[in-house]
């Protein structure tokens, strides 16, 4: 709420300072401990101090949108690794700069332009739309300002806005500029090409000893096998240990009595609600009903539609009103009956009735009871959690604990950091991806803690052995050696053919002609853009479209081997009216574009003349820092 550059930010050039928050993320280090700071100072720029009060306040406000997005506190060890302190240091140490600088300057705002700035901040304004001190005051207080402060840091701001407007504020995008960015944008270009795939080269023979081991030799790291390591995984979830045996069949029943509409489809009818005035009329139209009186009639005597009382066929569940439906499921056929509704007097008609279906108590006892159980397991996987964590405390193996605890042990001969068995297939693990990351990170027989898969689901591992990676021989693997070399051999085959394909045409025959020679077939795109929708066209192919005139030739690698050879079939320059210009966002993007680049220079190069200097002692001792 008291984010400074949030002032006046219908202007560029206030956007552009809320940018350069983001730009000192990157600009400003930390650097070593320096000499000479006062009691209250975390960093100083040229003559201008930033107070660890400010520090505080701000890094604290972070700290805590940081822990409401995560949903949990944020430790200060975890907010150091996300770079917090760095971020609010490099924030105020860019207002620091551009504050400094100012001064330099001789730049002074007046209390009254700071009191008005302040007068007309609608986060200060009351409901009557005026400004409210009181407001004022609160909010301050609420985020750990004072008023004297934060004047200061409003002066400080109009300052700094003087100083960015006063060398950039009269930055305009010239017409040319926005002509070419236009004609850039929105040019629109066709090609026609062809492909040279695998049926325009002819087969490649097997290679001899020399060019394989040669091939092996400069490739030899593409063919090492990875280091492995040997697994014991112990694992406990509800699913391991649930005892669907242990279940009762009274419990089981329990729940089947008590889930009337969970096991096959519920009873549904159809039903209309008809609110009366008083009781005695709504009774008056059950009565005629029951003597044969349409129900069209009894309608349109009260002032209704269909629409405005049926409710459709639905279970009781889906009537609101509990009165209305007991009534209307409590008729043993359709019929009517006249109840005391929630929001009045109702006549409930049910016109259809459409039994429910239930799946028998043996057909579905041993889903409840696996339910059950797996309940129950939850429940002891929290408890197993501190007996297994204090065997091992105790020295207990792996398997020990497995048969103490009747815990499924499974052991992995062999498993590559990527996931793979030696043979190249992949292993399946629990939690696969933070397992191997902290698998191969630890030694042989070393104690790790667990890792949690879920709520109640946690896998406890040991390294037992590690293969060291190797290379492998080339009688080893000279079956994917021979079919890595082929693979070498089409690719260059193909982009040299298409190569030659792409000069014949630039030396004067047709592309017609030079496809038809190779077996290909010559397509025409429809009209793309730079950043549009082309198709099926790769990315390169759109790329060299935009690099030549009108009928140029050239050739471009596509996916899987492939290689196309086009030629710039058209190009449609797009329309610019200089007049309708002048209003385009586009040219209002293009200022705060040129803006942002010309200040965050500028800013860059200040950083250069007045280094940030940071007492490093403060800082750690505000983050919590060791």
């Amino acid at each position: 709420m008291l984010n400074q550059l949030r002032r006046g930010a219908s202007t560029w050039v206030a956007k552009v300072l809320i940018a350069l928050l983001v730009l000192s993320f990157g600009i400003w280090g930390i650097a070593d401990i320096f000499r000479g700071f006062g009691a209250n100072q975390v960093a100083r720029v040229g003559d201008t101090e930033i107070t660890a009060v400010e520090f505080q306040r701000d890094y604290n406000r972070a700290l805590q949108r940081l822990s409401q997005q995560a949903g949990r506190p944020i430790p200060a060890d975890e907010a150091i690794q996300y770079g917090l302190p760095r971020q609010i240091l490099g924030a105020l140490a860019t207002d620091a700069l551009l504050t400094d600088a100012a001064k330099d300057y001789g730049i002074g705002v007046g209390d009254e332009r700071v009191a008005a700035s302040i007068r007309d901040d609608s986060t200060f304004q009351g409901p009557s739309g005026q400004f409210d001190r009181n407001r004022l005051q609160q909010i301050l207080a609420a985020n750990g300002m004072t008023e004297d402060g934060y004047i200061e840091d409003q002066r400080n701001l109009l300052e700094r806005r003087q100083l960015v407007d006063g060398l950039f504020g009269g930055l305009g995008v010239p017409t040319v500029y926005l002509e070419a960015v236009n004609q850039y944008r929105n040019e629109e270009r066709t090609i026609r090409y062809f492909t040279v795939d695998r049926d325009a080269i002819d087969a490649i023979p097997d290679p001899t000893d020399d060019e394989l081991t040669s091939f092996y030799n400069e490739h030899k790291a593409e063919f090492a096998a990875p280091e492995y390591r040997a697994l014991a995984l112990l694992q406990a979830n509800a699913e391991t240990i649930a005892n669907p045996s242990s279940i009762s069949e009274e419990d089981a029943r329990e729940v089947y009595d008590g889930s009337p509409n969970r096991f096959g489809t519920p009873e549904t009818r159809h039903v209309q609600q008809v609110f009366f005035d008083d009781k005695a009329r709504a009774q008056a139209a059950a009565q005629k009903l029951a003597s044969g009186t349409p129900f069209e009639e009894i309608l349109v005597s009260a002032g209704r539609t269909m629409s405005d009382v049926d409710l459709g066929t639905v279970d009781r569940s889906q009537i609101v009103d509990p009165a209305v439906a007991e009534a209307a499921f409590s008729l043993e056929g359709p019929g009517a009956e006249v109840v005391d509704g929630r929001f009045g007097t109702v006549l409930v008609r049910v016109s259809e009735i459409n039994p429910g279906a239930r799946q028998p108590f043996s057909e579905v006892e041993s889903t409840i009871r696996q339910e059950l159980a797996q309940q129950a397991a939850e429940r002891e996987v929290l408890d197993l959690y501190d007996e297994v964590e204090d065997a091992f405390a105790g020295g207990a193996t792996m398997q020990e604990v497995a048969k103490r605890f009747s815990i499924p042990l499974q052991m992995v001969p062999a498993v590559s950091a990527s996931g793979t068995a030696p043979g190249g297939a992949n292993v399946t693990l629990p939690a696969k991806d933070d397992l191997l990351s902290d698998a191969f990170d630890t030694e042989v027989g070393a104690d790790n803690p667990p890792i949690q898969v879920g709520p109640a689901d946690y896998v406890w591992y040991r390294v037992t052995d590690v293969t060291p990676a190797r290379d492998r021989p080339l009688d080893e693997v000279r079956g994917p050696v021979i079919a890595a070399w082929t693979e070498t051999q089409v690719t260059d085959k193909i982009a040299t053919l298409a190569q030659d394909a792409a000069e014949r045409v630039r030396n004067g025959e047709s592309l017609e002609a030079v496809a038809q020679s190779i077996g290909a077939e010559v397509q025409t795109s429809e009209p793309f853009t730079r950043d549009g929708n082309a198709g099926t066209l790769p990315q390169g192919a759109v790329t060299a479209a935009f690099d030549g005139p009108q009928g140029s030739i050239t050739d471009v690698a596509a996916a899987d081997t492939r290689h196309l050879v086009i030629e710039v079939a058209s190009v449609d320059r797009p329309a610019f009216f200089a007049e309708a210009a002048d209003n385009e966002p586009a040219r209002q993007r293009l200022q705060r574009s040129m803006g942002d680049a010309l200040v965050g220079s500028y800013v860059a190069a200040l950083e250069r003349e007045r280094p940030m200097e940071v007492n490093q002692q403060m800082l750690n001792q505000i983050v919590g820092a060791p």
